[in-house]
């Protein structure tokens, strides 16, 4: 529109060639005004486009899982809120829940604290937007049994008086024979999982599974050697 008016006004204010010029210099800055005038209200003075306002959409924690083996342990969780157009938002407000503090607490800034053995979901949630983190906390001594109660033989733990039974594994094959490592820290056992009975070993928590051996034969009943 400038681009237009301007070429308008160039051509009002042109001398011809053999025509003698009668505007004086007022009538040309009263044009000036006029097409300016029309200029405005034509709209040719364009606004830049308002900024759009972030909005949180998606919530990430890092790490997605917690694992405790002590009561009163402590860990953080560290929360990534992006907006709609997948941009991290600094300084966004998180507010945290836990579904069952009797197991696991959260505080207002990330911090999971072991309480007792269970399972806990922690929540961390920016406007409508939120991102979850499981937790387990086994807490020893425990007791490691195999059981079918979910349909198949697993391997659980539960306390020594029998309260707050844990599953350990989980998948289609037989999980059995648990013995716990003389520090508590890993249990090993016998599994079918790779189509026959095979020696693996698995932290305390039921995580990190390696298997030991590797043969056709079956292997069963492993044992730890006792503490020196």
């Amino acid at each position: 529109m400038r681009k237009a008016l301007a070429i308008v006004l160039a051509g009002l204010l042109q001398k011809p060639v053999g025509v003698r010029q009668t505007a004086s210099s007022g009538g040309a800055a009263t044009l000036l005004i006029v097409l300016l005038a029309v200029q405005a209200g034509c709209g040719g003075s364009e606004s830049p486009a308002e900024p759009e306002t972030p909005v949180a959409t998606t919530v990430a924690l890092t790490p997605t899982t917690l694992n405790f083996s002590s009561a009163g342990e402590t860990q953080q969780l560290t929360p990534t809120v992006s907006d709609q157009n997948g941009a991290t938002i600094s300084g966004a407000s998180v507010t945290w829940a836990s579904s069952a503090s009797t197991v696991a607490s959260v505080s207002s800034t990330g911090f999971v604290s072991a309480v007792a053995d269970g399972t806990a979901t922690i929540t961390a949630a920016s406007g409508s937007a939120s991102g979850t983190a499981s937790v387990t906390v086994l807490v020893l001594p425990k007791i490691a049994f195999r059981s079918d109660r979910d349909g198949n033989q697993e391997i659980y733990v539960m306390g020594t008086d029998g309260s707050n039974p844990v599953r350990l594994t989980n998948n289609v094959a037989s999980d059995a024979f648990p013995a716990w490592s003389p520090d508590g820290s890993k249990i090993v056992f016998v599994s079918t999982r790779d189509g026959n009975e095979e020696i693996y070993v698995m932290d305390a928590d039921g995580s990190n599974p390696v298997r030991l051996t590797n043969n056709t034969a079956q292997d069963r009943h492993p044992v730890w050697s006792p503490v020196r």
